[in-house]
């Protein structure tokens, strides 16, 4: 051999081992740093399905339909429910708090229209927080679900976790190449309601624990989360009804005349002893000038007094959806007139007022929220806000979901902060149509509800006085509902 060949020889081996290793470093440096980023463990579902379990209402098994390639995991409904595939143990064990993490699923159903959610349950010592992305399947095709969240606590764990709603038995779901990765989003902040520390301010002391492990005050206000609930017919018994949604409601609205002081009383007792927390409206019993200048004070008192002999806490509301009903400046001094009286006199009674919402929002200045704020002490504010769609205005049905989250929540939750109160839905409903063209809209009610820290939400489950098909009665509406109630924190029952 030639020196001139032995040379390009060398050169040519040279090449060949430098893209022999390059190659290598190719091949096998990408499949390191994925295995490291993916923080879920067989999410991918093609050996098996070690690292998940489903709920009791489905059944789990590989199908070979899949995304991608490989195999899926398949959650077939033994009954009607909601069908839950979840990592075991979490994928996270510890967090560090303003921490971003990126989430991504495939999903698909058997049959269409089934509604769901990719979810992760942050569980820590200051309580659970949820976050989730919502999805509505219309067809059989595979769909990708992305999740973004930002942790708000150390040393919490993350449960990672696909849910379908509210499904039919033998209906199966399907889900593959489940992601999970920490990423480098910054820290994203949803202003709070100024809380003074226990320290200063013993009424913000955790008196009760909910559910799950979140604190109530003395007078009834969760610290986080929200409890869900309802107003039940004519103030009947809601037991029936919790019989079909498979939990107790978390707070009951009832409605009272002033002459109704004694049965107020015994329902909101029983409503203690079976676990849920009475949040009372009451008509007065004289005009407004008459009780704004001192003439309903010992009726108002003598309420306070039967509540205050009650074994747990109670909201009361004086005069609901003032709007119209009379001058609101007399209105705003009987609160003013009201909340001292209650408050002193019974210390496990939140005073609450409760207004329309679209009024002090988008309706005429007298009505607005700084035009009708009493200069007094009130615990919580509550609002009465509907989802529009499926309303007949002027003979046609309204077809537009209400934007609740922008349109409203959002703007509560900054009034509420600036003022240093908790705030509710005292009443809200969606009609037949909208859980029929919208199943997640109760959940993503309840969940925008919780994301702007709301503290309650109670559904008007009744045919009086009602503008739309508000009442729940068929068996997919009783299931929507359901959901959310499994999902919600429960009351605390006291005896």
């Amino acid at each position: 051999m030639s020196a001139v060949s032995f040379l390009r020889l060398s050169v040519h081996l040279r090449l060949l081992l430098v893209l022999v290793i390059t190659g290598a470093c190719l091949n096998i440096a990408p499949q390191a740093a994925d295995a490291a980023s993916t923080l879920v463990k067989n999410g991918s579902f093609d050996k098996n399905l070690s690292g998940w379990e489903s709920n009791k209402s489905s059944t789990l098994s590989s199908s070979s339909s899949n995304h991608g390639g490989g195999k899926s995991a398949s959650l077939k409904m033994k009954k009607n429910g909601n069908a839950v595939l979840d990592d075991t143990p979490n994928s996270v064990s510890s967090t560090t708090k303003g921490t971003g993490y990126a989430l991504s699923a495939w999903v698909r159903t058997s049959t269409p229209n089934v509604s769901g959610q990719l979810r992760v349950r942050q569980v820590g010592a200051k309580g659970v927080e949820v976050f989730g992305t919502s999805f509505w399947l219309t067809n059989t095709s595979w769909t990708k679900v992305d999740l973004a969240l930002t942790t708000t606590q150390d040393r919490a764990s993350l449960d990672v976790s696909v849910v379908g709603w509210t499904m039919k038995t033998k209906q199966k779901l399907y889900i593959d190449s489940i992601s999970m990765r920490q990423t480098a989003a910054p820290v994203t902040t949803v202003p709070q309601p100024p809380v003074p520390p226990v320290s200063s301010n013993p009424e913000m002391a955790a008196k009760y624990a909910m559910s799950n492990g979140t604190g109530l005050t003395a007078r009834g206000v969760p610290l986080k989360g929200a409890l869900f609930g309802a107003t039940y017919g004519s103030n009947n018994n809601p037991a029936p009804f919790e019989q079909q949604t498979g939990q107790r409601l978390g707070v009951r609205r009832t409605f009272w005349a002033a002459n109704q002081v004694d049965a107020a009383v015994a329902t909101a007792r029983q409503d203690l002893n079976a676990g849920r927390l009475p949040w009372i409206s009451f008509k007065l019993p004289y005009g407004w000038p008459n009780m704004a200048t001192g003439k309903g004070d010992a009726w108002a008192k003598g309420i306070a007094q039967k509540l205050a002999a009650l074994p747990g806490p109670v909201w009361i509301a004086f005069h609901h959806e003032p709007e119209g009903d009379g001058d609101m400046k007399d209105w705003v001094a009987i609160q003013e007139r009201l909340s001292p009286i209650v408050r002193s006199t019974a210390p496990n009674v939140a005073y609450t007022v409760i207004y329309t919402g679209y009024y002090q929002l988008y309706g005429p200045e007298k009505y607005q929220l700084a035009n009708v704020w009493p200069k007094t002490k009130i615990d919580v504010v509550g609002f009465d806000v509907y989802n529009q769609y499926g309303m007949m205005k002027n003979g046609t049905m309204v077809k537009s979901a209400t934007p609740m989250r922008t349109a409203y929540f959002e703007k509560f939750e900054k009034f509420a902060a600036s003022k240093g109160v908790a705030w509710g839905l005292a009443e809200t409903a969606i009609s037949d149509p909208a859980a029929k063209d919208h199943p997640t809209m109760l959940r993503d009610t309840y969940d925008d509800l919780v994301a702007t820290h709301g503290v309650a939400m109670a559904y008007f489950n009744t045919h009086l006085h009602s503008k739309s098909s508000w009442a729940i009665l068929d068996e997919d509406k009783i299931q929507q509902f359901g959901a959310v109630l499994k999902s919600s924190p429960e009351f605390p029952k006291l005896v």
